[in-house]
């Protein structure tokens, strides 16, 4: 809250500061798309099926239009007035990664069944202040990639100031020792996708790699004492997901002592170049293998699913027939989300229920009754999968408009980062793909979303920082 204001107050001195024109230059592609998403979240409304629903949101989720457009405007605030890493948005960047990690530390405590503060809602499914493990897993998938990737580009940001870097140290350790215990495993996904992007960015420059091993050695670390801590310290972890006791066991020291091993070549190896061609070698293997087995594994899956059998020997595999039970019930869940859809007449396909009426459409149809058959007393809201959500909600226009917002928004971001000279722009562009890749898994909820907006937001606000100093040059020469 103490953010919040104080982020209002910074707002509205800007918006009201003289002399300043960098909030006025043209807008760019991120921000027609973002028009375009508020005008089709407008339409969709007026077509709902319950307007007061679609307005405010279903109950317990809101993400109704009036979610939505507060969410716009938090872009469109960001994008024009938010300091692009001066000495006030450092301030409030470090603001934010303080409370950040409050909240993980609370959340690993938790865990453990330790509640400093005892909530209304609390025991295992509930964690920390924000609540349910998935709403929290949205949460973490937005700041983890902003911690870690912070950590990772130490070396350009922060410059080497010794205390800084300590406590940097402390807070990625907690971040990476919340997540191997929050218990929901869509935020293995985003962690995947954090460590595998940082590992692309690590390019020619030795800093970066040394960086990115002791990414890993912490992750190692954190499984290794979370493990120690449960089986002689506190006994009571009070959740487990399908991948927290492989990760809380002693395979994780594998990955550890190679990354101890890379650490320590590239740090002391003789010769300047020799030791990162080697890495580069081992990183671009990694890649490889990394990408094939991904394509491999979905090869399986859709083949083994079609044609049972298929995968021989490994046919039985639960992770390898796309059925209901696949993926912690994914399977249930997105199918329903597209058999409501596949009831919709024309006009509805385009346009869809309305924000946020999955279930307002679906519980007053007949396939409401296959609804409760499939969960029982509780009500599918949503998809888990953002895109199905989305296709209910918004149609298939919304579906459209929305990849193209993200793509244009990962477009501007990944421009920024070829240019080099906004090291920063990896960290919001890491945010995005974080939280992207986790929706797919999980669903809007109001601990990500309008965080998801004030990423794409610090990406269009360095992007237009970026014109605005490329159109000073002339007048300064």
């Amino acid at each position: 809250m103490i953010y919040g204001a104080f982020m209002v107050l910074f707002l509205i001195r800007k918006i009201f500061e003289n002399g300043r024109q960098d909030h006025k230059t043209k807008g760019d592609l991120p921000d027609l798309f973002v028009i375009l998403w508020a005008g089709v979240n407008v339409i969709s409304w007026l077509f709902s099926i319950d307007r007061n629903e679609a307005f405010f949101g279903t109950r317990g989720w809101y993400m109704g239009l009036l979610t939505q457009g507060i969410c716009v405007l938090i872009y469109f605030g960001v994008s024009r007035f938010f300091p692009v890493w001066d000495r006030i948005g450092r301030i409030l960047t470090g603001v934010s990664l303080v409370c950040t990690v409050l909240v993980f530390t609370w959340g690993i405590l938790n865990r453990f069944s330790i509640y400093p503060v005892k909530m209304q809602l609390f025991g295992p499914e509930y964690i920390s202040s924000i609540g349910n493990i998935d709403w929290t897993g949205g949460y973490y998938a937005i700041f983890m990639p902003l911690i870690v990737g912070t950590y990772f580009l130490q070396d350009e940001l922060i410059r080497k100031r010794r205390w800084m870097q300590i406590l940097l140290f402390v807070f990625t350790f907690i971040t990476l020792s919340f997540g191997v215990v929050e218990g929901c495993d869509d935020v293995y996904t985003s962690m995947a996708v954090c460590f595998f992007f940082l590992l692309l960015l690590c390019g020619n420059r030795k800093e970066r790699m040394l960086r990115w091993c002791e990414i890993v050695i912490q992750t190692c670390a954190g499984c290794q004492i979370m493990w120690w801590i449960r089986i002689r310290w506190i006994h009571n972890l009070n959740y487990y997901s399908t991948f927290t006791r492989p990760l809380l066991s002693k395979r994780t020291l594998i990955p550890g002592v190679v990354a101890v091993i890379g650490y320590l070549y590239l740090r002391y190896a003789p010769g300047k170049e020799t030791p990162k061609k080697v890495f580069r070698f081992f990183s671009l293997v990694f890649i490889i293998l990394t990408l094939a087995a991904g394509i491999v594994y979905v090869s399986l899956l859709i083949c083994n699913s079609l044609w049972p059998g298929f995968a021989g020997v490994f046919s039985g595999k639960g992770a390898l027939i796309f059925n209901e039970s696949w993926g912690s019930y994914r399977g249930t869940t997105w199918v329903d989300g597209l058999r409501i859809w596949g009831l919709f007449d024309l006009k509805r396909k385009l346009l869809g229920a309305g924000p946020d009426c999955f279930a307002a459409y679906a519980y007053n149809h007949e396939i409401g009754e296959l609804l409760r058959e499939h969960f029982g007393s509780a009500r599918l809201t949503n998809a888990h999968n953002e895109v199905i959500t989305i296709l209910v909600n918004q149609g298939i226009i919304g579906v459209a408009v929305f990849l193209g917002m993200v793509v244009a928004g990962i477009r501007e971001g990944y421009r920024g980062i070829r240019s080099g000279k906004k090291p920063e722009m990896i960290l919001f562009l890491l945010a995005v793909l974080s939280a992207l890749v986790y929706n797919q898994f999980s669903f809007e909820q109001v601990m990500i979303t309008p965080y998801f907006y004030l990423m794409l937001g610090l990406i269009s606000a360095n992007t237009r920082a970026g014109k605005a100093e490329l159109e000073e040059i002339p007048q300064s020469l």
